[in-house]
């Protein structure tokens, strides 16, 4: 599919810790006609994205331009221009990648060969995948006009998950050692949650300036209108009143918020506390007193 130039060089891209509420965001984008690809997980993670880029190992070792000719291919796949050599990496990255599950890679890899292009109608193009974050400066370098969502969430919430594939993956991209224990693994997930939270901070105004946007979802969840509004007038789309009203819609309060408030949290070191009051978010140490 042939695209007009200024059309691809302003994707809208959307990053975050995993877990951090980034789906509602992404169904408010393909509500507002933002065109994510089709190859989308239930969270709406475009799976073409996180079969060629969540390869920690080969992402950490990876050279710039070997980084930018992922996101190249990235963009080739979404547009719909993918060749011959694109279709074979994304099997190779099938065949190759670090998850374990070899069924679902190749049904993610299947899902990528399958990538139409937009559809006619899309004013925009653009991604969801949380770990993006993570390759501002080469996003920035390969699209001129690239438009950026951070989506933050209470980081003691995400301490309590179950899921430790992130942490696992990306936790030595910040020298951030896992340890076995419960404890140590929650006190590692806000260590990873305050170092990527302030390196996005720092690395996407310093360079995408005013196209970094950065979306608190507690704030979202409790009151969506206005902070929808805020946002996809940040990003150019539709912001009329009934689509205002259409995208809230959309927005639910997962069971999951909150939950911190039933653990002790007593292993939390001070500065981590500290980090979190300084982004915003409440520490309650006695929630049920």
């Amino acid at each position: 599919m042939s695209t007009n130039a200024d059309f691809a060089a302003r994707p809208i891209v959307v990053g975050a810790l995993g877990g951090s509420g980034t789906r509602v965001i992404g169904a408010i984008l393909m509500a507002a006609d933002v065109h994510l690809g089709s190859n989308l997980n239930i969270p709406n993670d475009n799976l073409t994205v996180s079969m060629l880029m969540n390869r920690p190992r080969h992402m950490r070792a990876a050279s710039d331009a070997e980084i930018l000719a992922t996101f190249e291919r990235v963009q080739r796949f979404l547009l719909g221009d993918a060749g011959v050599t694109d279709l074979a990496a994304v099997w190779r990255a099938a065949l190759t990648t670090e998850h374990p599950n070899l069924a679902r890679r190749l049904r993610y890899a299947l899902g990528a060969v399958r990538e139409r292009g937009p559809k006619k109608g899309a004013v925009a193009w653009g991604y969801k995948e949380p770990n993006t974050h993570l390759f501002l400066p080469q996003l920035r370098q390969l699209h001129p006009g690239l438009r950026f969502v951070y989506v933050m969430r209470h980081p003691l919430d995400m301490a309590f998950t179950q899921n430790l594939q992130q942490l696992n993956n990306w936790a030595p991209f910040f020298d951030i050692d896992v340890p076995a224990d419960a404890k140590g693994i929650q006190i590692a997930q806000v260590d990873l949650w305050l170092h990527a939270t302030e390196r996005a901070h720092r690395l996407g105004p310093e360079l995408l300036r005013d196209r970094f946007y950065s979306l608190d979802y507690e704030r979202l969840i409790r009151d969506p209108e206005p902070e929808i509004t805020k946002l996809v007038s940040f990003l150019g789309l539709d912001d009329s009143p009934a689509r205002i009203s259409q995208y809230a819609e959309l927005v639910g309060t997962p069971e999951t918020v909150g939950r911190y408030k039933n653990y002790d949290l007593g292993h939390f070191r001070p500065d981590q506390l500290e980090g979190i009051a300084r982004w915003g978010f409440t520490v309650d140490l006695n929630p049920s007193s």
